[in-house]
């Protein structure tokens, strides 16, 4: 409130009710949901509750719901499309019940990582990335004639969501890799 007592010397009484019923038209405008399609998505905000197409996730919160990533279109035949509020992580509408959403990014190529898990959902695998750290969790890259990419961390070399065997994560280069 201290704010107050700085703007009450510098302006007239008719300017600190001015500025008082603008302060309260802002506070009102906040508070009233808004109905909108969130860009390119399948979501949209209808009286203040989040849709899935048409289905009502009901469980998601509106103020703190966001989209982190993936291919989010309505009309997209290869739909992997993440979401958050705080309290759940959605893919497709759907909660990944272990994702923490706090810490939970969306990477690309299909992964994503919390505090915690790192996973991987391409082509229908839907999976936690076993082993991997998601502190040093990182996107390599891939082979020019290769739709997968290539991850690591600090232990291991992944391919496709898969653990690769015999293979020094410190000393792994892309660009020397035969397969």
């Amino acid at each position: 409130m201290s704010w107050w007592i700085g703007y009450s010397k510098i302006y007239s009484p008719y300017m600190k009710v001015i500025l008082l019923i603008f302060l309260l038209i802002l506070q009102e405008c906040g508070s009233k949901p808004l109905d909108q399609t969130l860009p390119n998505s399948i979501y949209s905000i209808k009286s203040g509750k989040i849709y899935v197409y048409t289905k009502e996730l009901s469980m998601a919160d509106p103020k703190s719901f966001v989209i982190i990533g993936g291919i989010c279109h309505a009309d997209s035949a290869d739909l992997k499309c993440f979401a958050k509020d705080k309290y759940n992580v959605y893919y497709n509408g759907t909660p990944l019940p272990l994702a923490d959403p706090e810490s939970f990014v969306f990477l690309d190529y299909g992964y994503m990582k919390d505090k915690s898990k790192v996973y991987y959902i391409y082509d229908n695998k839907n999976v936690v990335v076993e082993g991997a750290d998601p502190s040093t969790f990182e996107i390599v890259g891939s082979e020019e004639s290769d739709s997968y990419v290539y991850t690591k961390d600090k232990n291991y070399v992944y391919y496709d969501g898969d653990r690769l065997q015999d293979i020094d994560a410190k000393n792994f280069d892309l660009k020397k890799l035969k397969r």
